[in-house]
């Protein structure tokens, strides 16, 4: 009785598994798996950017918590009212970022007096960043001494946090850098097919990459040449360089801006013959 009850599970489970397998000879048998190449199309382009954001830090200090305030929010305005007038920025293009209140107690340890009292305030720091986006690059040198010349006052500091270099033309680009990268691809599983004696038929698999971009910066808290967006390092296939138009930057101000770059990234397997 036992060994029946063995036999019937053992039948009912090559029921159960033999439609897979006879599905996997069927499969097997429609055709022979397919000879393929898989091939990566990389491509870049070298944009030259259009904007550049600036991030500012302007630090009050003083005893009194209403005068760090007061010199912190005056140098604000009088920077506000430079860029919009000097420069003719837009005020959508002009905004306080952030805005801090920090006390800096007494160090009783470097003092070291019997009568020190590290509960009592030693002074206030008031930060108040502002960012300012600028579209005319020639200004930028400008822009930046009137900024610096603005926030030359008793009990403030400016502190540069960030400048960026950007292109309002991101999409495009992203979007051409992906049809160059597929060319690439495809360009490539060609010429090897052919070197190789085949012929390349139809993609049976693509995988985009995220484009990506960056740019290599010389601003923000004394740093330089920090990369900015993704790919450190990468091999492409394609390289590209556009203009924003107009005038040189280099030559009409004086500096070098750089230029931003904008990567795609391609894998695809082409079936062969």
């Amino acid at each position: 009785m036992r060994f029946t009850k063995i036999l019937a599970l053992a039948v009912a489970l090559m029921m159960m598994v033999s439609p897979v397998q006879a599905q996997l000879v069927s499969v097997t048998k429609e055709g022979q798996m397919p000879r393929t190449i898989s091939v990566a199309g990389d491509a870049m382009i070298r944009v030259a950017p259009d904007e550049v954001r600036i991030v500012l830090d302007i630090i009050g200090r003083d005893r009194d918590l209403v005068k760090a305030q007061q010199s912190v929010d005056e140098t604000v305005l009088s920077m506000v009212q430079a860029v919009q007038q000097e420069f003719a920025v837009k005020r959508d293009y002009i905004h306080t970022d952030h805005m801090a209140l920090a006390p800096t107690y007494v160090d009783c340890d470097y003092r070291r007096h019997p009568d020190c009292d590290n509960t009592r305030v030693d002074f206030i720091t008031a930060t108040k960043g502002l960012v300012i986006r600028l579209q005319d690059l020639s200004l930028f040198e400008a822009l930046m001494t009137a900024l610096v010349a603005r926030g030359n006052r008793e009990g403030v500091t400016v502190q540069i946090v960030d400048v960026t270099f950007l292109t309002n033309q991101l999409r495009e680009h992203r979007d051409h850098a992906r049809e160059l990268a597929a060319k690439a691809a495809r360009e490539k599983a060609d010429a090897v097919a052919a070197a190789m004696g085949a012929k390349v038929l139809r993609p049976l698999t693509i995988n985009v990459e995220q484009a990506n971009w960056y740019y290599y910066g010389s601003y923000g808290n004394g740093s330089y040449n920090r990369r900015r967006g993704g790919h450190a390092q990468m091999s492409q296939n394609v390289i590209q360089n556009f203009s924003a138009g107009g005038a040189d930057p280099l030559q009409s101000a004086g500096f070098a801006p750089g230029q931003i770059n904008v990567t795609a990234n391609i894998r695809a397997v082409f079936e062969i013959e």
